[in-house]
């Protein structure tokens, strides 16, 4: 077996071997990131591996360039997984910053890319890059490996852990050892000229990753002590409990503890477990004395967030590894309010009883003493008796140390569901449900070796049925005995329907509380005007960054000073509870303010609850603010005109029909149109044309009064609507209209419209034909206007099209010199030459639609920019066309690019089916622009440019003209 297939063969059993440490070690403890992170640096390991497999013995190079990129995944990605991984074990709190994170991984997704992109077979990579490459992929994999020891090492040199101090150790020396090798083969060795070393670092790694699966095995590195399973332990834990780690400090604290002290979680952790205690107990708390044994103790004070004092029991328990290192301290706490409670009452009942057993000993002593008072004690014993009998609790007496009953009245019996022969001699663990026996017994034991008298617990009775009766009970000993024995007295009172009831509160506040923290919609829950509670969302939805500064506020000091029609919100919110409160329920629009001051509407929807007796508001509140956005833009586009913003057709037509009344007489309808619009559009775009539309907006506007109803009905065409005025006032309106046109223009256009105008004097006279009067007078007058406006756009093409390339300008006259000259060497009329040289002169006006870009680019044309020129004849022609004495003129401009073989465009027209004009044009044209100057190349010597006319003469040109140019023309 040759080296190559010896490595490929050792990568391909370190892939298993990185996947099996990965995976064993990622099933100890799933939840962990440490346990996660770790998996994923042996996948980055393992595709490392897998892909040199197959590079090592790769002889084509392509195939050893593809694994090599695939293997890029592992040794771009390794090391900063080690930094971050080795962060993480010591607890390095700068790694829960999200730009460290980001600053960790940066290089590898870096050097990831360069490796992919910017290396191949194929691939030129200059020298600059591969030694920016090489020399920042092994500072970034010496610095990482190189900080990821040290760190190490500190962490175990610190750790007053024996087994973290071990850990340590051995992890270090196992990274150490790839580290110098990988230093050494791949950097030094070579450096001295020793350069037969293949690329081995995902080998040398199996060192460190074994070294980490002995440390797992031995000292159980990364695994999760059942110690520590918090969570699981204490969730069916009533008692309150802490856990502090192996320096005395807290480090988790069950809900029930949050909950009786009122603090926040992060309010304890890292606290010492003294910040809670007395401050009279404080100095038993030290960590020596808490992990002693049995380190108890009993009736002492803790203290809640607000200072309140707790009577409790504590029980410290130090919890160990295998190897006895203290792991930390389990501190559980029980609350003994309520046996402080219990022992008073028990006082009390003990008094009580010792009185009535007093008693009846007093009246047994006095029957003993005096047969005479035999008939008052029995009397007495009746009364007890009765007493006993018609008592509300079950009462029974038992021994203390079987616990047979041998007493009881029926009430007792009704409650266990037994009749009193059956239950007298048998003891209460008969029928006592058998997963209440052992706290039951436990109770007892606490009783009978503690100073209290009796104990108080609920606990469950199996009657004979099956079924269950929960019952409160009540014990307390007697100063009594039975055969010999001491008595205790029980008391018991059924409490199964209130257990039922608790039950299903519980099941119902569980789930109204999973329902309100997971609603998408925002809820604030009110109590006499002030909210008591909210979900998440509604703290998102208020812009508050906590519920603390959401709840005791009243809706209005959520909201603004006043609601958007001008009443106080503070007025409007409280008729608005009490509609809630009447109704039951109550949906109404609001508006809301963020704690940032923005203003916002909602859609509420209130509903009137009772809970517990008090009357309480539920609010759902939805964000409308989209919705009313919508609303006002659909609003505004009914009836606006999107391009100027003025009235539409729709709003015109609803205000005439309301203006259309007699105190509006005389009522003036003005027509307006804008002239050569058309012409503005086919020369300069509809974007020109556009812009033109919203300047005439503008100056209708300027020129009118502000109550005046002014509106595009669409195109070119816009109306006035004047209520209350004549003629004479609308003419001036016109006339201001029409001066402030004058100052304006869009680029080199000027603005010209044309105005008819019609008055309603009379109620009977019909809106319509007013209407049908003023377009008819509109365009009377724009027969006259409409021709003089083309022929100044025409003009403004020319000049713009000039300016935005002087030599079109001197390219149409040198054309139109030369259409001259070619017309007086045909013998065609004055007439005619004096067409020539105007259709000479304006042969390229369609080149305004042309980019400027295009126009004046150097170098060749794309596709789609000679697409762009070749449309200029036709827009050329429809330019012109528009002008009435220059129809024919337009005709030439169209088919000067057509050829004389029938291939040219835009109509494909063939030899004499060319106008001779255009004929013309085409070869001054061609000619001219061969000795030109042009911005993608230089200009021709006249001899070459005849050659090229004599070489498509007849192809492309007419013949007869050519030759006539040629002998006559340039002769």
């Amino acid at each position: 077996m040759d080296k190559s297939s010896l490595f490929s063969a050792l990568s391909l059993v370190s892939v298993f071997i990185y996947l099996f440490i990965g995976a064993y070690t990622f099933r100890l403890n799933t939840k962990s990131m440490v346990n996660r992170v770790f998996l994923l640096l042996c996948s980055s390991y393992a595709v490392w591996s897998f892909a040199y497999s197959f590079a090592y013995i790769s002889d084509d190079k392509y195939i050893f360039s593809f694994w090599n990129k695939i293997a890029a995944v592992g040794w771009c990605s390794f090391s900063a997984l080690t930094l971050y991984l080795v962060l993480l074990i010591t607890e390095n709190q700068i790694v829960k910053k999200r730009f460290v994170k980001i600053l960790i991984f940066l290089p590898a997704v870096i050097f990831f890319y360069m490796a992919v992109f910017l290396f191949g077979v194929d691939i030129k990579t200059s020298i600059l890059i591969s030694n920016i490459f090489y020399i920042g992929n092994f500072s970034y994999n010496f610095l990482y490996l190189l900080l990821s020891i040290t760190v190490l090492l500190i962490w175990g040199l610190k750790s007053k852990s024996v087994r973290l101090k071990k850990q340590s150790k051995l992890l270090v020396a196992s990274s150490i050892i790839p580290f110098v090798l990988n230093l050494l083969t791949q950097t030094i060795l070579p450096f001295l000229g020793a350069s037969d070393f293949p690329l081995m670092g995902q080998l040398y790694s199996v060192i460190m990753i074994l070294g980490t699966y002995r440390v797992i095995s031995k000292y159980k590195f990364l695994r999760l002590p059942e110690q520590f399973l918090f969570e699981e332990v204490v969730k069916e834990i009533m008692d309150m409990v802490i856990l502090l780690n192996d320096h005395g400090k807290i480090i988790k604290v069950s809900k029930h503890t949050l909950n009786i002290l009122k603090f926040e979680e992060h309010e304890l952790l890292k606290q010492d477990v003294g910040f809670i205690i007395d401050d009279n107990y404080k100095e038993e708390f030290s960590l020596c004395k808490m992990i002693g044994n049995n380190a108890n103790y009993k009736d002492i004070n803790i203290l809640t967030k607000q200072g309140e004092k707790i009577p409790v029991d504590i029980s410290c328990k130090p919890i160990c590894d295998e190897l006895y290192d203290l792991l930390g301290v389990i501190i559980v706490i029980q609350d003994i309010s309520l046996m402080h409670d219990l022992r008073r009452k028990n006082e009390e009942l003990q008094a009580y009883i010792q009185r009535v057993t007093e008693a009846q000993a007093e009246l047994r002593f006095q029957y003993n003493q005096n047969v005479k008072s035999e008939k008052k004690l029995s009397i007495s014993e009746e009364k007890f008796r009765t007493m006993f009998e018609q008592a509300p609790l079950g009462i029974t007496l038992c021994d203390s140390l079987t616990g047979r009953f041998y007493e009881m009245n029926s009430k007792f019996a009704e409650i266990v569901g037994r009749a009193t022969e059956e239950i007298t001699n048998i003891d209460w663990m008969s029928i006592s449900h058998p997963d209440d026996i052992q706290e039951n017994i436990k109770r007892k034991s606490i009783f009978k070796d503690s100073i209290l008298k009796g104990f108080n617990m609920n606990k469950r009775y199996i009657k004979p049925n099956g079924s269950v009766v929960w019952a409160n009970i009540t014990v307390a000993n007697l100063r009594l005995e039975y055969q010999g024995n001491p008595s205790e007295i029980c008391m018991i009172e059924d409490i199964t329907e209130q257990k039922i009831n608790e039950d299903a509160l519980k099941a119902s506040e569980y789930t109204f509380r999973k329902l309100f923290e997971g609603s998408s919609d925002a809820i604030l829950i009110m109590e006499a005007h002030r909210v008591i509670d909210c979900n998440p969302a509604a703290i998102e939805l208020l812009g508050y960054g906590s519920k603390n500064r959401i709840v005791g506020k009243t809706s209005w000091e959520l909201s603004p000073e006043n609601q958007p029609d001008g009443i106080l919100s503070l007025e409007k919110a409280l008729n608005i509870n009490l509609k809630a409160i009447e109704k039951g329920k109550y949906r109404f629009e609001w508006w809301h303010k963020k704690e940032n001051g923005l203003e916002f509407p909602v859609e509420i929807m209130l509903t009137s609850i009772l809970v517990k007796g008090k009357q309480v508001l539920h609010a759902l509140l939805r964000d409308v603010s989209e919705r009313k956005l919508l609303e006002q833009k659909l609003e505004y586009l009914s009836y606006n005109d999107v391009l100027t913003g003025l009235y539409n057709r729709r709003f015109f037509e609803e205000e005439l029909k309301r203006l259309n009344v007699q105190r509006n007489l005389p009522l003036t309808l003005v027509m307006a149109d804008v002239n050569g619009l058309k012409l503005i559009n086919d020369s300069f775009g509809h974007a020109i044309g556009d812009e033109l539309l919203k300047k005439v907006g503008d100056v209708i506007v300027g020129g009118c009064r502000s109550d005046d109803i002014i509106a595009r009905l669409g195109g070119d065409e816009f109306v006035i609507l004047l209520p209350n005025t004549d003629a004479f006032e609308t003419e001036q309106i016109v006339k201001r209209i029409k001066a402030n046109a004058l100052n304006e223009k869009v680029g080199s256009i000027e603005i010209s419209i044309s105005f008819g105008w019609e008055s309603k004097l009379h109620e009977e006279q019909d809106i319509h034909e007013i209407f049908k009067k003023a377009e008819d007078h509109m365009y009377k007058k724009k027969l006259f206007e409409s021709p003089s406006m083309r022929g100044k756009t025409i003009n403004a093409i020319i000049n713009t099209l000039h300016e935005k390339n002087k030599r079109e300008e001197q390219h149409s006259h040198r054309v139109s010199a030369l259409c001259k000259s070619i017309g007086k060497a045909l013998g065609l009329s004055a007439g005619e030459i004096e067409e020539l040289k105007t259709v000479g002169l304006l042969h390229d006006i369609g080149k305004i639609a042309v980019e400027e870009t295009t126009l004046n680019k150097q170098g060749e044309l794309t596709e789609d920019e000679w697409q762009e020129i070749k449309r200029h004849p036709e827009i050329g022609y429809r330019i012109l066309n528009t002008v009435n004495d220059m129809a024919e003129i337009a005709e030439y401009i169209l088919c000067h690019h057509e050829r004389w073989d029938g291939f040219g465009y835009p109509k494909g027209l063939k030899g004499g089916d060319i106008p001779i004009q255009a004929r013309i044009i085409a070869i001054a044209d061609a000619y001219d622009a061969m000795t030109s100057e042009r911005s993608y190349r230089s200009a021709m010597p006249e001899k070459i440019a005849i050659e090229e006319l004599q070489k498509n003469s007849g192809i492309q040109f007419d013949p007869k003209i050519v030759r006539v140019f040629i002998e006559t023309v340039l002769k």
